[in-house]
């Protein structure tokens, strides 16, 4: 809907609004006792009256269509005939009254909030941002190497640098990040767009040429050499400018180029820390497994290894020998009982 059609816009519906909304509460400062009902006893009927009207007023007025604000004038058109004949002393209109206060509910009824000033809004506004959590600080590559306490799974795994478009990139896991794609994006997105105002300012400086060839021939030809023909700078010139402002996009692709290169050697160090302490933590764990495996069964039984005889303990093999004739004795009679030509 067009704005010069909005109801809640127009002056003169405003106007209308606002003229019966004055009416009515005119009408009910006027009008004769009424006994409130059972439930509704604690409080004034006419307030309850008042907080009515104004709710009907409040829940209508960003309404728009004209087959609903009709309806809603006609009976606040009627109610205002309602009290017109209650204040002139219709017992029937205020019977009526009263019976529509018993039938309405609390809520229809209840008090508007009062309005908050713009300060108030504002300081509540503030207190609760000041309230509020702060937001999670995300984990950034800068702060690699992290200790193996903060490491998921417990298990250090070495980022892998590559670039994207010249613009070195930090892999710490896989998928890759929507957010790192978008700023990928952005980055090779604004550097395009320097790089098309690079070549369009470089070819302009050929026409810039012919218009400072054309501003000193107007010079020449008119003999002025004061005032607004004297002479200027060379930057005050069309080429001049162009000049000055293909230096300034140089300079911004330029300090790009040694940004990405410092980035890219920071994370090449974070790579080899990690890559060390990979290394490190990786031959921890070797020791750790050679440790538990370091109680052998021999036996049946559990003996300790020793680092005598090539790390095999001196017992342990003396143990070995001693089983092994053990046996040769117990199983000879056995042979020649099972034998008995022998």
């Amino acid at each position: 809907m067009p704005p010069h059609l909005i109801p809640h816009l127009s002056p003169s519906h405003r106007h209308t609004t606002l003229t019966l909304y004055r009416a009515l509460l005119h009408q009910l400062r006027h009008l004769p006792p009424i006994s409130p009902s059972p439930s509704q006893s604690h409080a004034n009927p006419k307030d309850l009256l008042k907080n009515l009207i104004h709710s009907r007023f409040h829940s209508a007025r960003h309404i728009v269509s004209p087959h609903l604000l009709k309806p809603r004038f006609l009976l606040a058109y009627e109610a205002l005939d309602h009290l017109d004949a209650a204040v002139a002393g219709d017992s029937q209109i205020l019977r009526e009254i009263e019976d529509l206060l018993s039938r309405c509910s609390l809520t229809s009824t209840r008090p508007p909030l009062p309005r908050l000033s713009a300060r108030t809004h504002a300081a509540r506004k503030s207190a609760r941002l000041a309230s509020s959590l702060p937001l999670p600080k995300l984990p950034s590559w800068t702060n690699r190497p992290l200790p193996l306490e903060r490491i998921k799974g417990g298990r250090r795994r070495v980022p892998v640098l590559f670039t994207a478009n010249h613009i070195p990139v930090l892999r710490l896991s896989k998928p890759q990040p929507s957010s790192l794609s978008g700023y990928l994006t952005s980055r090779i997105r604004q550097r395009q767009n320097r790089q098309d105002l690079l070549a369009k300012l470089t070819s302009d400086i050929t026409v810039a040429r012919g218009e400072d060839e054309w501003d000193g021939r107007l010079r020449d030809f008119a003999g002025l050499d004061g005032g607004m023909w004297r002479e200027r700078s060379p930057e005050a010139s069309w080429t001049g400018a162009l000049i000055e402002e293909v230096k300034v996009v140089k300079a911004k692709l330029a300090r790009e180029r040694k940004v990405n290169q410092e980035v890219g050697r920071a994370m090449q160090g974070v790579v080899d820390r990690e890559g060390e302490l990979a290394e490190m933590e990786a031959g921890e764990r070797g020791k750790r497994l050679v440790g538990k495996a370091g109680r052998r069964r021999v036996g049946g039984r559990a003996l300790p290894n020793t680092e005598e005889d090539g790390g095999v303990g001196r017992k342990t093999k003396d143990s070995m020998a001693s089983s092994a004739s053990t046996r040769k004795t117990t199983c000879r009679p056995l042979a020649g009982r099972m034998n008995p030509t022998d």
